[in-house]
């Protein structure tokens, strides 16, 4: 069952006002716009397209355990005593560093291989970032080269890559923002002419060629939703 953690909820909730609504205001239809909100939670909860992309939190999350082994290699610790010595029952930690730690600590527990620990590792942070660390990781360890160098090399390659990606995700702010203002509007104008003189639109619910215009008006609108959706949806991975 999908979480709420999982879903995109700025654009669900988007879609969950600009369909229903603005089919009960472009067709007068309630019945289709009960329709339309049940198709939209159905998606919600089947498609992939309202589940938020996970890769900003898995990259926070691989930081903030890079920063929690770069403390105990910087005085001396190697990279599995790092790990075996991790303690999970220190309230301090977050809960994902818990869960990949026990699981990093089962393997060697288990006398498992340095590339079942870094499999493991990327598992727990599916990121290409992960990929790059643990392939130079496990070179470092084969050749028996100092792991805080290439843990603080990733970290201020990482660090970098998050003040660019803050500085990308600012800009699209304002971008997503005005994309909602252009979405909605319409729908208010609409609505707002339907309280305050609803029969000045009469003509578009009870003729055909209303009707038609309506249909069209609607459907320029979806396709100007969709593409803008396109514009601004942009990945940061990689």
């Amino acid at each position: 069952m999908i979480t709420l953690e999982e879903i995109n909820i700025k654009s669900a909730l988007l879609d969950l006002i600009f369909y229903p609504v603005g089919i009960k205001f472009f067709f007068d239809n309630t019945a289709l716009s009960i329709l339309a909100t049940a198709a939209i939670i159905i998606l919600i909860i089947t498609r992939k397209c309202y589940r938020s992309d996970c890769y900003s939190s898995t990259f926070n999350a691989f930081i903030e355990f890079l920063n929690h082994m770069n403390t105990y290699l910087s005085v001396g610790y190697s990279f599995k005593n790092t790990i075996v010595k991790f303690d999970e029952n220190d309230g301090s930690h977050p809960v994902h560093l818990c869960v990949t730690m026990k699981a990093l600590q089962n393997v060697i527990a288990f006398n498992g291989t340095d590339q079942r620990l870094f499999e493991i590792l990327l598992e727990q942070y599916p990121i290409k970032e992960t990929e790059s660390f643990q392939s130079l990781m496990h070179q470092a360890l084969l050749a028996g080269s100092q792991s805080s160098y290439i843990v603080n090399v990733t970290l201020d390659l990482l660090y970098l890559k998050n003040k660019t990606q803050s500085e990308v995700e600012l800009i699209l702010f304002q971008k997503k923002l005005e994309q909602m203002i252009l979405c909605l509007a319409p729908l208010a104008i609409i609505g707002f002419i339907k309280m305050t003189s609803s029969q000045y639109l009469s003509i578009l619910y009870t003729t055909l060629p209303g009707r038609m215009i309506m249909l069209f008006a609607f459907t320029i609108l979806i396709l100007m939703k969709l593409t803008s959706d396109h514009i601004v949806k942009i990945k940061l991975e990689g």
